[in-house]
């Protein structure tokens, strides 16, 4: 079935990419990539595997990110929706914003994070985008208020890493 990318979520990203990564290092190696391949039917050899660890590899470290696979499930998705529109976009691949690696992720979330507990509340966004009280909270146009809808997916009101992985690049993505 697929999947929308506005309905791709986080957890479900998070769950998929836990199911390689066997030793929960965090990341997937390319032993970790290939045997998790063969449990889902796919058979590559190990030329294919290495080029295809190259290309979503994007940092180089011979290891799979939460981010790079993020990227790579994202970019999956928006091309099995484009084939489905019968439509090519030619710009999907070339996107001329670099996606934000791994450790840019987490240095701009730490940032957002400003009581430290691992997340980003509705507050916390307000004041990483320069919000002050004084500002019309009414005003649903706001760019805190519609990342919150995009990136709070399981809308607790608050921003999990893996929720701000997944929508920062679908921001990226949509560009």
């Amino acid at each position: 079935m697929a999947e929308s990318l506005d309905k791709a979520s986080a957890s479900k990203i998070r769950q998929l990419f836990n199911s390689y990564d066997e030793d929960g290092a965090g990341t997937i190696t390319i032993s970790e990539l290939k045997r998790g391949l063969k449990r889902n039917g796919i058979d590559c050899d190990d030329n294919e595997l290495y080029r295809f660890m190259r290309k979503i590899d994007t940092d180089g470290d011979g290891r799979i990110d939460f981010t790079e696979f993020t990227t790579l499930y994202l970019k999956k998705t928006i091309q099995r929706e484009e084939k489905g529109k019968k439509k090519k976009k030619a710009h999907l691949f070339a996107v001329k914003k670099t996606i934000p690696n791994q450790n840019e992720l987490k240095a701009r979330f730490r940032k957002a994070d400003k009581d430290g507990n691992g997340s980003i509340s509705i507050d916390e966004l307000k004041e990483t985008l320069g919000y002050s009280d004084d500002d019309d909270d009414d005003d649903e146009d706001d760019e805190w208020y519609k990342f919150m809808r995009l990136a709070d997916e399981n809308e607790d009101g608050e921003i999990s890493f893996d929720e701000y992985v997944v929508a920062m690049i679908k921001l990226h993505l949509k560009d």
